[in-house]
């Protein structure tokens, strides 16, 4: 997790936590690295652990980069040669080491960068798809080819990308997600691939298929309120 508002010199944390087996207790905390902050959100590298987040510009007014922080050993902590405004939205393909990041303020679009071990190398930038915000990967992506989601709350729309560790490929959007910004996918058994979006009062449904690296507006699947107040901001789908 990350926490501890910044006190003198010192920035934002991270934190590791190992839970007992039986989940009763959260175990102790311990101090895994220093990032610049605020950082917010973070994904998680399955097949390493590795966590990657934005940081900057900290204390330091420093830039705003993405750093990669292994919770287990600090020789594989590094920051990512990618320059971003605030991240809209990043994602790590679930095989690869392939980070996506939605950037909607410095150089808008999307940037793909390699995970490596020590360092990382940014593979490309899109900038033809417009205000992109946040990322989530169907689940059936492997290392040679993965497929994405991004939504594109200020086009009312979200838009299928294929991931390879050469570049990306934008496929047809989406459109009718008045707003759908924040998305969250499911990951196994018969709805495995299905992507929730929330938009301004509804939560939307999209499929997203692994094979053919097209995504299907399946509509609004429940209505949050008529007051024009209302704006749903957030999904998560049971792990």
């Amino acid at each position: 997790m990350v926490g501890s508002a910044p006190q003198g010199s010192s920035d934002y944390t991270l934190w590791r936590f190992t839970p007992a087996e039986d989940l009763v207790t959260l175990g102790a905390a311990v101090e895994v690295a220093e990032v610049p902050g605020p950082a917010l959100r973070f994904d998680v590298d399955r097949e390493t652990g590795r966590v990657v987040l934005p940081v900057g510009p900290g204390l330091q007014g420093r830039p705003t980069r993405v750093m990669v922080v292994d919770p287990w050993d600090a020789a594989g902590n590094h920051v990512t040669p990618l320059v971003t405004g605030t991240p809209a939205g990043f994602g790590v393909s679930p095989k690869g080491g392939l980070l996506l990041v939605a950037d909607e303020t410095n150089l808008p679009g999307l940037a793909l960068v390699a995970l490596g071990t020590s360092s990382s190398t940014l593979v490309t930038r899109d900038t033809v798809i417009a205000e992109p915000a946040d990322v989530v990967f169907h689940p059936a992506s492997d290392g040679a080819r993965s497929v994405a989601l991004v939504s594109q709350p200020f086009r009312n729309r979200a838009t299928p990308v294929v991931v390879t560790p050469n570049g990306l490929t934008l496929g047809t959007a989406v459109t009718g997600l008045p707003l759908g910004s924040t998305s969250d996918v499911v990951e196994r058994g018969p709805g495995t691939g299905t992507v929730f979006i929330t938009g301004v009062t509804e939560l939307f449904r999209v499929q997203l298929n692994a094979a053919t690296g097209a995504a299907t507006n399946q509509g609004a699947v429940f209505d949050f309120g008529s007051e024009p107040t209302d704006q749903a901001e957030g999904v998560a789908v049971q792990r």
